[in-house]
């Protein structure tokens, strides 16, 4: 991939006008042409399915991804392929970090080894067609929501998450490791459902292949093969078993050495059963953003917590009584209550609840006392 500042004249003026809407500085006006990219194709644990194709920062060689979640043809300034595209800053996010904006293509400037960007049909973890969700969405999203490797992933990741349960080992390394590992074949976690019956021997035997965090490709060493882990593996050498009861001497003239490998718990196997015990009773707007309820990030957990005080609570009101609290309104509403009407969702419930989870905020009077939540 190669980036290079965009000469005026080689600009349409169309692009031009856009350059010059920005809302940005005079620095960060500036664009660049992107000659050459290479695509990966990702889900999420949305369901989204999304285009990355570089990065872009004003001051660093590394910046956020440009992420495309529709099909190109659905913008207005793309033609037959993304390859050559003039790249604007749309806006700030702090100091060193920017959002790129695609304006549009520089065709005069191709030399005919661009390869038009094609949108896949079929999500690229699970095979399932991808679709619009809803009637008017333009992103488009795999359906198969419950076992979609990327979005059980995706998912699993997110409950570790600070604004979620924040649970420390729960990151993006274990969640891959939880959904799909190497080994075993039959993953802990087909869905979210079983996080809180997790157990020390279950974790132990798990290795999972490590894989590049922007593109999901599998990272290779130096020996041309995947990089595997057991990040829930601690071995350490000891004498064989057919060594014990035998002093120092007698290993000696036996020729028995401490090289026979104990696999035990690693510190982060402990770490994150010994988490998972604590998050069972951490506060409730935690326990919804971890649901992964479409919409329902800490703010509208927040509100629900604050007014209907437990799970239970939320799952009798109506759409209209949801809607009703402040910070929530219609659409949150009825996604919850959409939400709430998926059979596998409520096994996620369940289980939780039967492994001790507790969906209540202590000592809230009921729905309606608006009591303020901690953490």
């Amino acid at each position: 991939m190669s980036i290079m500042r965009a000469p005026p004249a080689a600009l349409p003026t169309n692009i031009h006008a856009k350059l010059r809407n920005l809302r940005c500085s005079s620095f960060l006006r500036r664009s660049s042409i992107l000659r050459s990219v290479l695509y990966t194709i990702q889900s999420r644990r949305s369901g989204g399915v999304f285009s990355q194709s570089f990065s872009v920062n004003v001051r660093k060689p590394s910046l956020p991804i440009l992420s495309l979640h529709q099909d190109p043809f659905a913008f207005e300034p793309l033609d037959e392929s993304l390859q050559l595209v003039v790249i604007g800053v749309a806006h700030r996010v702090d100091e060193d970090v920017v959002i790129p904006e695609v304006l549009g293509p520089v065709v005069d400037l191709r030399d005919g080894s661009e390869r038009a960007f094609v949108m896949p049909a079929e999500c690229p973890e699970c095979g399932t067609a991808l679709r619009p969700m809803k009637e008017g969405d333009i992103d488009l999203r795999c359906p198969n929501a419950r076992s979609c490797p990327a979005q059980v992933r995706g998912r699993v990741e997110h409950i570790g998450s600070r604004g979620a349960l924040d649970v420390e080992a729960l990151g993006e390394v274990t969640a891959a490791a939880l959904t799909q590992p190497e080994v075993p074949s039959e993953p802990p976690l087909v869905t979210e459902a079983g996080l809180f019956d997790l157990t020390l021997d279950e974790l132990v035997p798990i290795e999972v292949i490590v894989r590049d965090g922007e593109t999901g490709e599998e990272r290779v060493g130096d020996d041309g093969e995947p990089v595997r882990r057991a990040p829930f593996q601690k071995v350490r050498l000891d004498y064989p078993p057919e060594a014990e009861g035998m002093d120092a001497a007698a290993r000696r003239k036996a020729g028995i050495r401490k090289d026979f490998r104990v696999i035990e718990p690693s510190a982060q196997a402990r770490t994150l059963i010994a988490e998972l015990e604590r998050a069972r009773t951490k506060e409730l707007w935690r326990l919804l953003v971890s649901l992964n309820i479409r919409h329902v990030g800490p703010v509208a957990a927040r509100a629900l917590a604050d007014w209907f005080g437990s799970l239970d609570a939320i799952r009798a009101a109506t759409v209209e009584e949801l809607s009703a609290v402040e910070g929530v309104g219609p659409i949150i509403a009825e996604s919850i209550r959409e939400w709430l009407e998926v059979d596998w969702h409520l096994e996620i419930i369940e289980r939780w609840t039967a492994a001790g989870v507790r969906f209540s905020t202590p000592g809230h009077p009921g729905p309606g006392a608006a009591v303020e939540t901690e953490g």
